[in-house]
C-alpha cells in the first residue's frame, strides 16, 4: 500500500526521508504535520534576496505554496495527491536575512472530492505576520511509481 502524504511529510520531519531538493535549495524544514494542517520553517539567507537585500517574493511564495499544498495533501487518499491550480499571496512586510527563521502555518478551509482550498500565513520570529496566501488545489491520481 502506498504511504499517505501525511506519512511522507512526517517522515521528512523526523529525518527518516530525505528533504526534497527544493527544500534544500530554499532552506525549508518541516516542523509539524497533521490532517489538514502543516507548519514549515524557512531560514532566510542571502541566497534568497532580491537586489535590495530583502528575501524575494518568489521564496516567500514558494514556502506558502508548499505549506498550503501539503495541508491539502494530508487529506488525500493514498491513491491521490493535490496540485496547486491557483495561489494568491499578499505580502505584508519585508524580510531581511538576519538569520531568524520564519514559520509558514497552513490549514485546509474546504475539502471537496476534486478541489480543496487552504490558507497559509507566514510569521517572523517575533510573531509578526509577513504574508498570507490562499491556495486552490486539484485532487489528481497519484503517480503509480
Amino acid at each position: 500500500m502506498r504511504a499517505t502524504a501525511l506519512d511522507k511529510l512526517r517522515a521528512i520531519a523526523l529525518g527518516e526521508a530525505p528533504r526534497p531538493s527544493l527544500y534544500q535549495t530554499l532552506g525549508i524544514d518541516v516542523l509539524a504535520a497533521e490532517a489538514g494542517a502543516v507548519t514549515l520553517q524557512l531560514k532566510p539567507s542571502t541566497r534568497l534576496t532580491n537586489p535590495w537585500g530583502f528575501v524575494g517574493g518568489g521564496a516567500i511564495s514558494a514556502v506558502l505554496d508548499t505549506s498550503t499544498a501539503w495541508a491539502c495533501d494530508t487529506l488525500c487518499q493514498p491513491d491521490s495527491v493535490c496540485t496547486t491550480v491557483a495561489l494568491n499571496v499578499s505580502f505584508l512586510r519585508a524580510v531581511r536575512t538576519d538569520g531568524a527563521p520564519l514559520q509558514a502555518v497552513a490549514t485546509v478551509v474546504h475539502k471537496g472530492s476534486r478541489m480543496m482550498v487552504s490558507e497559509g500565513k507566514l510569521w517572523d520570529a517575533e510573531r509578526r505576520l509577513i504574508a498570507t496566501a490562499t491556495s486552490t488545489c486539484l485532487v489528481v491520481p497519484a503517480d503509480k511509481s
